[in-house]
């Protein structure tokens, strides 16, 4: 729940108890007592609350295992959360419906897990939602909300690089930094080119993106190998 809500539903609790009030006192005692009351019943008695969850990675391939940290704290201070124990995790698909559902037990806030995914999941965005019962009972915006893209290796993707090749260049391979391309960040390429006899063969290309726009060039390496610098895209 926003701050601005938080205000709007303190005014109205405010609004309707002066309505109906006397005023026998001084009225700005009471105003402020009003209020303090209305803010302890919302902190105190609703006693809302946040979920977190760190992923091990946004990007992931169909059958591989999503591992997870979850943290439940009090949406004032942000301590541990000793209200709820228990936290609900769902993996949604493209048409809204949550395939993939968890519950964890929360130990002083924290609880670790991890998901499954199917071999036979689609290629493309996914959306994981973290939240537990109790904040089911306010506007899910406080729900935590993190997409993820999941690639299916048996499904042909569009190609990233030119593969109209020389006829002297048997094979080209990529090597991205770290192992794996992150979408939005920077990363150095590293590639090396092999002729038909085996022996490292000089090249130059294009890297471009299924708008056909050039993202990235390449070329002139020593023996066949260089790097390149370019920005991943999600979903090219």
């Amino acid at each position: 729940m926003t701050r601005y809500k938080i205000l709007l539903y303190s005014s109205l609790f405010l609004v309707s108890g002066l309505l109906s009030f006397k005023w026998k006192s001084d009225p700005i005692v009471d105003f402020i007592s009003l209020l303090k009351q209305n803010l302890y019943t919302y902190r105190f008695d609703l006693n809302p609350e946040k979920v977190y969850v760190h992923l091990d990675r946004a990007q992931y391939v169909a059958g591989e295992t999503v591992w997870f940290k979850s943290y439940l704290v009090d949406a004032f201070t942000n301590a541990p959360s000793t209200a709820t124990q228990v936290m609900h995790i769902d993996l949604i698909n493209k048409s809204g419906r949550a395939f993939r559902q968890l519950k964890l037990e929360a130990e002083d806030g924290e609880a670790n897990g991890h998901m499954d995914l199917p071999d036979s999941l689609e290629s493309g965005d996914y959306h994981l939602v973290a939240y537990t019962q109790w904040m089911r009972n306010f506007e899910d915006e406080a729900f935590f909300r993190k997409n993820i893209s999941i690639y299916n290796a048996t499904e042909p993707l569009p190609p990233l690089v030119d593969t109209k090749l020389p006829e002297s260049v048997a094979d080209l391979q990529f090597f991205p930094e770290g192992g794996h391309y992150v979408a939005g960040l920077p990363s150095t390429v590293a590639f090396k080119a092999i002729n038909t006899k085996g022996l490292g063969t000089e090249v130059s290309g294009h890297i471009i993106n299924s708008r056909s726009d050039t993202v990235a060039s390449f070329g002139m390496a020593h023996a066949g190998m260089g790097v390149f610098k370019m920005i991943p895209e999600m979903g090219q």
